[in-house]
């Protein structure tokens, strides 16, 4: 009798630990952004660098507005909020994009007697929208892989 307990117990542990691991999978599934996201921010990140390459860092404000609106819209669609800022994101944040960011601004500028200054304001925000969007398809991917852990 007890063994019959202790078996339904163990069973009933094992469904619950399962759906626990389900609903794990799932919120690392929602909370993994959609790929125009990743392409929004990187078009947007990319014309930052190409009006300060311009020379027009008065407009820089509205790409600035737009890239805070675009994260606003996917946190409320999504429905999820990070309660902390990740460590992970600050140390990409402070080793990678921000030593990029100043660097494709200043060879763009180093580039402008050689290309003119419409070239290499585009040839600099497109250089730093690729390099985002490559980083937003990693993360994707890491995203993507973590929920599919989850399941074996």
């Amino acid at each position: 009798m007890t063994n019959e307990k202790h078996s339904a117990a163990s069973s009933e542990a094992h469904k619950a630990l399962d759906t626990i691991q389900q609903m794990k999978r799932s919120a690392m599934r929602r909370a993994t952004p959609p790929r125009w996201f990743g392409v929004a921010i990187a078009l947007l990140m990319g014309t930052l660098v190409t009006l300060a390459v311009a020379d027009m860092r008065q407009l820089q404000v509205l790409v600035i507005l737009g890239i805070g609106l675009v994260i606003v819209y996917q946190s409320q669609k999504s429905g999820v909020a990070l309660k902390t800022l990740p460590i992970k994101l600050v140390v990409i944040t402070l080793i990678l994009l921000l030593p990029m960011y100043f660097g494709t601004i200043v060879v763009g500028q180093l580039m402008t007697p050689v290309l003119g200054q419409t070239l290499a304001a585009i040839f600099g925000g497109g250089v730093f929208a690729i390099a985002v969007y490559l980083l937003s398809l990693i993360e994707r991917r890491l995203h993507l892989s973590k929920s599919a852990a989850g399941k074996s």
